[in-house]
């Protein structure tokens, strides 16, 4: 998963981690945003991308993918179609292919797994076709295996139905073993050629071997097998039998209408036959799990450099929120940013801080100069008019007498 000599370290606003694989088209990068979610980003290699026809592909396929994420699909997150290498970010699938599931980690599926398997798919290609798209180029590793379910990723020829037919640089579109008769003959295509690829991946989940190509034979001995002969999916009382060995059995047919004609009911019998246990074994579990948890602590090899260099900010949905109204009433004084607080480190520091705290006492703001102002006749000094108004109250039938006042000798201590 590491980053190769070369390989760039910033994508758009993406810092990226390492690299998750590389093909014939171009190179897909595991990244991270600011927010901390992961991604995987596509860039097509430097030479194509400076073609003008594959720049129109790869605009379609960006334009199909974007159409499409739901629960069974990755999410397209942001692009830059533009730029002198555009690339396409998608939200990151935790898991590993089915096809490393099947060949590494475990082995051929349990038949409850395989039937989530085709739940999930089937749930996949309804959404996509609902969308007016096929994928065109389903198979075990476009298939990628999660602890909530299988997701199926990688649109790069995907096209509308409506569209014209794109075609490659070296002229074959899809992989063979997964790719029905009418897509080996060039014929007009519809959504049952991503039927018929469902069916050979579930074959390949629950056996371990590609209905056509499970001796490893050479790509023209693949596709005449497709063309005139019976799909190769073991004794019938193996791991594909029963129900399950039937629905792969539709899926596989030749003629295109009777793939069409069943996958609208393969997700809810699928489901129920599914069960309510988790769709995958728990050795495999446990360690997806642990995968999972890793992914969370891996930081790449740049964890060290600051976010700054990591690209232009993009304005959040925060930035763009507008700003509180200010508070009704008197005029709110600003405090000037010089003005902060010391933390005491030691006791007597916390000691003598707060009794500068206590003893301290902010200024205010200032005052205007003190005025004498001289009585009149019609505004007497304030102590006169206050006896006037409150000392020398007004006469009345509940007023009580006044008291006597001592004469000044009495005060002397003298008698008359």
């Amino acid at each position: 998963m590491a980053l190769h000599p070369g390989d760039p370290s910033v994508i758009g606003p993406y810092r990226l981690l390492g690299r998750l694989g590389q093909g014939g088209m171009g190179r897909v990068f595991l990244g991270r945003s600011y927010s901390g979610r992961m991604v995987a980003v596509k860039v097509p290699h430097r030479e194509l991308a400076q073609e003008p026809d594959f720049r129109r592909r790869f605009r379609a396929e960006f334009e199909a993918a974007r159409r499409v994420g739901g629960t069974w699909t990755a999410p397209v997150l942001d692009h830059d179609i533009t730029s002198d290498v555009p690339w396409i970010a998608t939200g990151y699938v935790p898991g590993p292919p089915l096809r490393e599931v099947v060949d590494a980690l475990h082995g051929p599926l349990p038949e409850h797994t395989v039937w989530a398997l085709a739940h999930g798919l089937a749930s996949a290609l309804l959404e996509i076709h609902g969308r007016g798209l096929i994928h065109r180029d389903l198979k075990p590793s476009n298939v990628m295996v999660t602890l909530e379910g299988p997701k199926v990723i990688d649109f790069g020829i995907a096209r509308a139905v409506d569209a014209s037919v794109l075609t490659r640089p070296d002229g074959m579109v899809g992989s063979p073993g997964y790719m029905p008769p009418e897509q080996i003959k060039g014929e007009e295509l519809t959504g049952a050629v991503d039927v018929f690829a469902m069916g050979a991946v579930l074959a390949y989940a629950a056996t371990g071997m590609s209905p056509f190509s499970w001796d490893g034979a050479q790509a023209h001995t693949v596709m005449y097998r497709v063309l005139y002969e019976p799909p190769h999916l073991g004794p019938e009382d193996g791991p594909l039998k029963g129900d399950l060995r039937t629905i792969v059995l539709h899926c596989l047919a030749k003629n295109p209408d009777d793939r069409l004609a069943v996958l609208a009911g393969i997700p809810p019998f699928a489901g129920k036959r599914a069960g309510a246990d988790h769709w995958l074994p728990p050795a495999l579990t446990a360690r997806l799990g642990q995968v999972a948890a890793d992914l969370l602590a891996f930081d790449g090899p740049e964890a060290d450099r600051p976010p700054s260099s990591w690209g232009p900010r993009l304005p959040s949905a925060t930035d763009q929120r507008p700003a509180p109204p200010p508070p009704s009433g008197a005029a709110v004084r600003a405090v000037p940013h010089s003005r902060t607080t010391q933390i005491p480190d030691t006791f007597e520091h916390a000691q003598g801080w707060a009794a500068g705290r206590r003893t301290r006492r902010r200024p205010g703001p200032a005052r205007a100069p003190a005025t004498t102002r001289t009585a009149t006749p019609d505004r007497p000094h304030w102590p006169t008019w206050y006896r006037r108004r409150y000392a020398t109250p007004a006469a009345s039938p509940c007023t009580p007498a006044p008291r006597t006042t001592r004469s000044s000798s009495r005060r002397r201590g003298t008698t008359s």
